[in-house]
């Protein structure tokens, strides 16, 4: 809810709009409800898919040393 209060959207931007990163980029990351729930245009890929990704590979490499 913080990232979405106009002033804390507009800082953002200006502090990591030079990266190409904006608030609503940072929102659609970190939203957490249904897929068919996100806003039109943005990626579906977030925050969950990053835990897969590192939770996949870390049972991966325990597996490999046990």
């Amino acid at each position: 809810d913080t990232l979405e209060h106009p002033t804390v959207k507009d800082f953002l931007n200006r502090h990591v709009g030079e990266e190409g990163i904006t608030a609503e980029v940072l929102l659609n990351f970190l939203y957490k409800g249904p897929p068919e729930n996100r806003a039109d245009g943005m990626t579906n890929f977030d925050w969950r898919d990053i835990f897969n990704i590192t939770d996949r590979s870390l049972r991966l490499v325990n597996q490999y040393l046990e």
